[in-house]
């Protein structure tokens, strides 16, 4: 792998990492080797003894035995960044895409209703080519007063459809709170597009409060 690649690998990396502290994250940068291809690709990291699926940020699809440089993101998954030797395969070929990188987090605080309400700003993109997106949100949730039984959840909007990943919390009484992570991987179309977080509870009862302090996500997108 020349120079060029392995500095660009190295930059696209950091500036995802980077954005991942602001939400006081932890990700983790390891070598890997890809032990069978497809759709989900698995791969197992130098010192572990079991494969793990991954998702491939890679212009093409990885082959069996190349080793990758995987983006471990506890415990939303594994992304497959780029080769880093020729093994099984061509010589690496990350997305040299433009790229957008930021943070976005709530204004306020937001009592929560069954129906999905907004908990972040909405972010507008404008793509001059398809791209892909990583995401990775976070929302502290807090049952401030007691109803029973409830969920909260909170999920991605992408281009007013959420996602069905979610982040969920369940509670028994008033008092119990938590600050929860997801990472959100996906493609967008060329043109407008547009990103926010939303919210809900899953009953009409209590107070279920989604608080600024702890919910906003950090992204890193490529056309």
């Amino acid at each position: 792998m020349t120079d060029e690649l392995s500095n660009l690998m190295s930059v696209q990396a950091q500036a995802i990492v980077d954005r991942a502290k602001a939400l006081g994250l932890t990700w983790t940068l390891r070598p890997a080797t890809v032990g069978s291809a497809g759709t989900v690709p698995m791969v197992r990291y130098d010192g572990d003894t079991e494969r793990v699926g991954a998702v491939s940020l890679m212009n093409g699809s990885p082959t069996v035995n190349d080793r990758v440089m995987m983006l471990q993101v506890p415990p939303a998954g594994n992304f497959i960044l780029g080769r880093f030797s020729g093994l099984g395969g061509t010589p690496n070929t990350v997305k040299q895409y433009t790229s957008y990188r930021g943070r976005e987090v709530s204004a306020g605080d937001v009592v929560l209703t069954v129906a999905s309400q907004v908990v972040t700003p909405l972010l507008t993109l404008q793509l001059s080519s398809p791209g892909d997106y990583l995401i990775i949100g976070s929302a502290d949730l807090d049952q401030t007063a007691s109803g029973g039984n409830n969920v909260g959840a909170a999920t991605l909007q992408v281009n007013g459809v959420g996602q069905t990943d979610q982040i969920l919390f369940g509670v028994t009484a008033a008092g119990q709170r938590a600050v929860l992570s997801k990472a959100w991987y996906g493609s967008i179309a060329a043109g407008t597009n547009t990103f926010q977080l939303i919210a809900s509870k899953s009953l009409n009862i209590g107070t279920f409060t989604c608080r600024a302090v702890g919910t906003g996500y950090a992204y890193q997108i490529w056309q």
